[in-house]
């Protein structure tokens, strides 16, 4: 996510907040969020899947408020614009 730098409004900072994990071996991804404090923190109440589209479309819903806030404070932002796959199979 893309947002004005306080004291410079010119400049855009960079902001991470959500990111998905493939776990080889057991052939599941992991969802992690951005808590406050910086820190990353593993998704619940669906932590992780088989199924990929099943967390993205659980970030897109963002029933908690954990990753775009559900567009009330952070407009503009898409989901796919901002999302750091770690470890992504090659199809």
């Amino acid at each position: 996510m893309s947002i004005p730098q306080w004291n410079d409004p010119a400049k855009t900072l960079e902001l991470p907040f959500t990111k998905l994990h493939f776990v080889k071996s057991s052939r599941i991804w992991k969802l992690y969020r951005m808590r406050g404090s910086g820190k990353w923190e593993s998704y619940q109440p669906k932590p992780e899947r088989a199924d990929l589209h099943e967390l993205l479309t659980e970030i897109q819903n963002d029933a908690y408020s954990c990753f775009l806030d559900s567009g009330k404070r952070r407009t503009g932002t898409s989901v796919g614009s901002v999302l750091s796959i770690a470890n992504a199979p090659r199809f």
